[in-house]
């Protein structure tokens, strides 16, 4: 690769890193204008502002490098990053998170918040695709794609999918490559994904019998049940998809409303949970019975502690609380599904769906994020082989570890069946666009940035990799895929885990 383009990918990282994006907000608008004015400068045409907004002002960017013939490939990223409270302290500040300079790292790394999740993946995307748009009129398109929102409610990709729809009857686009970040496997190679993971939301709401504080064990403390549920649930791997990362809380809390001296009378807690072509129903049958256990190890701490019989502790699941043929509630506009999803499940109690008396009540709430399991990227894996041919760190695995917008490119039949065991027991809509998801339907693969310490103080990309060989291999990556060749190197291990 040649040196001025390495130094464009580093300059261009540093500008993306310094400019504040944390999802949602303006600057993830300012993020997408620094990447258009950098390929505009290339001669790439860059879709106006108007035609890129969300319905709330924050913006995509939508860029082509036009070449001969129908071919096109797409360069998908996201523009957006989590939070920099946790940059506060320690010899730093929040501000600190978006100045590279000022942070420590060891050799070869260069930290900041999205500096690997992802803006040196967008860097590389932009300067391939303005290497290529320099070097003149070639064989094929390449469409750059970079989308706010996507650590947050994945807006940005929504938006983008009826443009791709629009695309895809004018050009012959044959497929995504996400340049969203990766950590080298237990070996030190490179991974590549060809699909992606899927996301369910689980959420656990607790009904309690309340007393006064002075007299606590006259009642249930819903709080309690909560406490025995993330106990049992939290964190462990028989739960969930074993092939995932474990079930994980995200958020838990009261719905007291307001202070007194009355216990909890309703409580919740959400759980990430990841799954790949583990089945969603065998999943929540799991929970299902952790919330059997937690129940149970609740009633056994109050026997202990009161007289008499505590009233049994009911378990239900959604799909029987809620009666056969009950249409889901629709999410208001801008409203917090998460919050939509507990009001169906208090309304359906509240109307005698679950019984009287204390309860745990499993549901789904969204965002959902089906899984892909690769199956239909054969052919941009042996773009990819043709690529880095003469290179040997890579590793192909189908599922990409983390909840991505890969999961809205396309609906697989892996993605059906998960979608329809998660609309058994969610009490809103899903909200995915699943008709717009079914027009694109584009076959995906993942080659982006190495590093570590992504959504963490520690964050921190390769350079050596980012820099210096991530653009040159896009570039060509991009070639490959519109020339449409078959065939491939072999020298790229495919692992399907």
């Amino acid at each position: 690769m040649t040196e001025s383009l390495s130094r464009a990918a580093r300059r261009l990282t540093e500008k993306l890193v310094r400019i504040e994006s944390v999802s949602p907000s303006a600057g993830e608008s300012r993020v997408a204008s620094a990447l258009g004015a950098h390929l505009a400068r290339a001669g790439l045409k860059v879709a106006p502002p108007r035609a890129s907004a969300l319905a709330d002002g924050r913006r995509n960017l939508y860029a082509v490098a036009p070449g001969r013939g129908r071919a096109a490939v797409v360069f998908l990223g996201h523009t957006d990053t989590v939070g920099v409270a946790d940059f506060a302290g320690g010899g730093t500040t929040a501000a600190d998170a978006f100045r590279p300079e000022r942070l420590a790292a060891p050799a070869g790394f260069l930290r900041g918040r999205g500096v690997l999740d992802m803006k040196s993946g967008l860097a590389a995307a932009a300067v391939a695709a303005a290497a290529r748009a320099r070097s003149g009129p070639r064989r094929g398109s390449v469409v750059v794609c970079a989308v706010a929102d996507e650590e947050n409610e994945s807006a940005g990709i929504r938006h983008a999918l009826p443009r791709l729809a629009r695309m895809k009857r004018r050009l012959d686009l044959r497929g995504v490559v996400n340049v969203d970040y990766v950590t080298r496997t237990e070996s030190g190679r490179i991974p590549v994904y060809a699909g992606t993971v899927g996301k369910m939301l689980a959420g656990v709401f607790a009904r309690g019998l309340p007393a006064h504080a002075g007299d606590p064990l006259r009642g249930l403390d819903a709080g309690l049940l909560v406490a025995e549920a993330i106990r049992e649930i939290d964190l462990d791997p028989d739960l969930g998809d074993r092939a995932a990362a474990p079930p994980a809380l995200l958020r838990f809390g009261d719905l007291m409303g307001a202070y007194n001296v009355q216990t909890p009378h309703e409580a919740f807690a959400f759980f990430n949970v990841l799954f790949r072509d583990g089945d969603p129903r065998a999943i929540l049958s799991r929970f299902e019975r952790a919330l059997r256990r937690a129940a149970e190890s609740a009633r056994r701490r109050l026997a202990r502690r009161r007289r008499g019989v505590l009233a049994r502790i009911a378990v239900r699941r959604w799909s029987r609380i809620a009666g056969r043929g009950r249409r889901p509630r629709a999410v208001p506009p801008g409203a917090d599904g998460r919050v939509a999803a507990l009001d169906a499940v208090r309304a359906a109690l509240r109307g005698g769906g679950g019984g009287e008396g204390a309860c745990l009540v499993l549901f789904l709430a969204p965002p959902f994020y089906p899984p892909d399991d690769g199956s239909r990227s054969g052919a941009l894996i042996a773009a990819f082989e043709r690529a880095v041919e003469d290179r040997d760190e890579f590793e192909v695995r189908r599922f990409y570890p983390y909840v991505s917008d890969l999961s809205l490119l396309s609906l697989s039949r892996l993605a059906e069946r998960a979608l329809e065991a998660v609309e058994e027991e969610m009490p809103v809509g899903h909200g995915l666009p699943v008709a717009d998801m079914r027009r694109v339907g584009l076959p995906a693969l993942n080659v982006g940035p190495v590093g570590t310490g992504a959504h963490e103080k520690s964050e921190r990309v390769e350079t050596r990799f980012a820099f210096d060989a991530l653009p040159e291999i896009l570039l060509k990556l991009a070639g490959e895929i519109v020339a449409g060749e078959g065939g491939g190197s072999r020298r790229v291990r495919a692992r399907r885990r």
